[in-house]
């Protein structure tokens, strides 16, 4: 067992496992109990300083559970498994933060609640369940094999989830049910111009890189940060120096050698006098990681960065390192998620080439896709769990809640992300996303990009690019041959095992779409397979 996990029952005495994810930031966490409470707590807060004494979180959470109840998670930023139980009050709170950062997942039934921090240990606990069969969930399948992730609550297994954000469960022992309660955060502020959207996202990203920044420093930490040549890791790193953080901060970066992801992210290293730590993700390395990683991940998401930042992960001296500063999220935040409907063709013509009048009132943001990219981003940062935490300023609480309730169309293009980098941030290196400066016009960025498209329709698909899964299954044909014995030898075991034709209908048609979908393919395959091993019988 690794994390916190447990299983309550009205009719039993409620077990609880407490075992850390990682032995950073001792202090922060919380296994004790008294006549009055258990509370199991792991993970980190990033808005209350390095406790002093060896109760003093086990005395905060007790006060704010009797202050706000279950919402006390509207309280604590960071990101944590938790749970409390109130032996007086017969009832125990099953919850992670607000943003649910840390994953919990959970199973309802026969007026049992069973919970646990890992998916594998949730299945262990299943399998010692009398007369439980799993069934599979054909959405998270489908979901694995087109998207490469899991979103919202979904899990392999129908009748368990993943506890989504602001959310959290309150189990009721005297009357056997469990309760799950929304989380609704206190009012965030808002701005009506872009000017006032500029000021107060500034204000609150700057606390947020403080927070996580100051956290290390308590803990005397070296600072180490994922850099790549885009906007977010990019923005982190010119925030975090601007707050007088210039000091053993160590880049770090994986992708193609020759790429333009290295080549820029190494110049701002270098410019900023930073230590840059590169390792190239050439001859098809990430094919040959992809099992590490997901074992490590529990098959919750399959990507070539994951395999890349599980790699770079060993390469560190984790015992220097207690939080790892990264930029996740922050594209999906800062409006690449703005979707701009309806109007004349006039309009949405307008509205891309960046004309403020352009499809104004058609500009949508989607807090449910953004909360469904977020989880996805944190299942990224599960290559790092082992060894140190892994923090983001764009999943900051306030952060997020500001920017989630602006009027869209302060989002639309990343004008606020563009607008607050020249106006706070300004720097002079391109971006792999814009096709050159942050402040490049948008029109010469569409000739870029429609240049760009040109040379690639010419060159094809060169090891330049980032993350070149084509070029490098045909440069390396043996690995291509690999891929389709795994695939054939897991398609065999699973018709054996006795997975509903539809669903191996499902895998075969998505196999068939492409060189990712492959690699999404046999990630769904792998959590089948172990879905199957651990127990005689599974529903389908």
């Amino acid at each position: 067992m690794k994390g916190i996990s447990g299983i309550i029952a009205g009719n039993k005495a409620p077990v609880f496992h407490y075992a850390q994810r990682n032995t950073k930031f001792p202090e922060e966490k919380v296994c004790a109990q008294t006549d009055r409470y258990l509370i199991h707590f792991d993970g980190i807060l990033l808005n209350h300083p390095r406790p002093e004494g060896g109760n003093v979180r086990f005395d905060l959470l007790q006060q704010l559970y009797e202050q706000y109840g279950a919402c006390m998670t509207a309280h604590l930023k960071g990101q944590y498994n938790l749970v409390i139980w109130d032996k007086q009050a017969h009832k125990v709170l099953v919850a992670n933060d607000l943003l649910s950062r840390r994953p919990m997942y959970y199973c309802l039934r026969d007026s049992q609640l069973i919970y646990a921090s890992s998916y594998c240990d949730l299945l262990s606990l299943l399998s010692e369940s009398q007369g439980y069969t799993p069934c599979i969930s054909e959405a998270a399948v489908q979901s694995m094999c087109q998207s490469g992730a899991l979103f919202g609550d979904q899990t392999y297994l129908a009748d368990v989830f993943y506890l989504d954000s602001y959310q959290a469960i309150v189990y009721d022992e005297a009357r056997g049910t469990a309760e799950i309660v929304p989380i609704q955060p206190e009012k965030a502020q808002t701005a009506q111009t872009l000017d006032d959207a500029i000021r107060v996202f500034d204000r609150l990203f700057t606390a947020a890189v403080q927070a996580q920044f100051q956290k290390n420093n308590e803990y005397g930490y070296l600072h180490f940060m994922a850099l790549s040549g885009g906007m977010d890791s990019r923005a982190c790193l010119l925030k975090a120096i601007a707050c007088g953080y210039d000091r053993n901060i160590t880049c770090v970066n994986y992708s193609q050698a020759n790429s333009i992801d290295n080549t820029v992210s190494q110049q701002i290293a270098f410019d900023h006098h930073l230590d840059y730590l590169f390792y190239p993700m050439d001859a098809a390395v990430f094919m040959t990681r992809l099992s590490d990683a997901l074992a490590c991940n529990e098959c919750q998401q399959s990507s070539i960065g994951s395999t890349g930042a599980r790699t770079i992960a060993r390469l560190l001296d984790q015992t220097r390192m207690g939080i790892m500063h990264v930029g996740l999220c922050g594209g999906e935040l800062m409006g690449d998620l703005i979707t701009c409907e309806g109007g004349s063709r006039l309009e949405r013509v307008l509205s891309r080439l960046g004309i403020a009048n352009g499809a104004r009132s058609q500009a949508h943001f989607s807090l449910r896709e953004y909360r469904n990219h977020l989880r996805a981003c944190q299942n990224f940062s599960q290559m790092f769990l082992d060894g140190c935490e892994t923090v983001s300023p764009f999943m900051d609480e306030d952060v997020v809640q500001f920017v989630t309730g602006l009027d869209p169309q302060l989002l639309y293009r990343r004008n606020l992300y563009r607008e607050w980098m020249k106006k706070m941030l300004p720097n002079k290196y391109p971006t792999t996303m814009f096709c050159g400066p942050i402040d490049i016009s948008p029109a010469r960025e569409l000739l870029n990009k429609a240049a760009d498209r040109v040379m690639r329709r010419i060159a094809g698909t060169t090891r330049r690019d980032m993350n070149p899964i084509d070029h490098w299954l045909r440069v390396h044909p043996h690995l291509s041959q690999a891929c389709d014995e795994e695939f054939r030898l897991g398609m065999d075991s699973l018709r054996k095992a006795g997975l509903s034709e539809k669903l191996l209908d499902i895998l075969q048609s998505d196999w068939a779409l492409g060189p990712e979908q492959r690699l999404y393919t046999l990630t769904a395959i792998t959590a089948l397979k172990e879905v199957f091993s651990r127990f005689p019988v599974v529903r389908s």
